[in-house]
């Protein structure tokens, strides 16, 4: 009914806002429309920064991932939201959702780019130098023609800037790859670029 969706309203223009009161009016909408995976997301992202609520990654986690598997119509927007915040968890998982959608999306591609590049929780046994260098710049690059495909300036600047930071790095053998240890400790890796 109406009621219900005046409670949706005011969530969106608080959440536009960075309001914590979002959390409730979302909490109340959704009892009477479990399905609307946006808002459900919406009340994932309160969980995950502490918005009305105490923060709990690992409810918000879980919602992200229940949103990405079932909404089909959203699923490219929900599955990099995912990816994003398992990222930002240091989770190796982060790779497989954004490979989902990397193809056809910019921001996929260059989060890749960037994971391949910085991320310090990728496994050396797994993501080795030379195959972290090549999906690096891979990425970088794709996330560039797709975004130039696009119009999206920002993101093709930022994955061009990325691309020859790195491909310069590489020839002057200054990029060290951190991995973490099956001991929690970090190795430092120096690589060069081979022709």
């Amino acid at each position: 009914s109406n009621y219900y969706i005046a409670f949706k309203s005011l969530g969106d223009l608080a959440y536009n806002d960075k309001e914590g009161i979002a959390f409730e009016y979302y909490k109340k909408y959704l009892k009477h429309n479990p399905n609307d995976n946006e808002v459900y997301s919406h009340l994932a992202d309160c969980y995950y920064k502490g918005l009305g609520t105490t923060k709990d990654i690992e409810k918000a986690m879980a919602m992200y991932k229940k949103v990405s598997i079932t909404d089909y119509a959203n699923t490219t927007t929900f599955q990099i939201r995912y990816g994003t915040v398992l990222d930002e968890q240091e989770c190796e998982e982060s790779i497989i959702w954004f490979l989902k959608v990397a193809n056809n999306d910019s921001w996929a591609s260059y989060s890749l780019g960037s994971i391949f590049e910085k991320a310090r929780y990728l496994n050396f046994n797994i993501y080795t130098p030379e195959y972290r260098i090549k999906n690096a710049l891979h990425f970088y690059e794709k996330a560039f023609d797709l975004a130039s495909a696009e119009n999206d300036i920002e993101i093709s600047s930022l994955a061009k800037n990325a691309y020859n930071i790195f491909k310069a790095e590489l020839n002057i053998n200054a990029v060290v790859f951190y991995f973490k240890a099956e001991d929690g400790k970090e190795i430092a890796y120096r690589c060069q670029m081979k022709d």
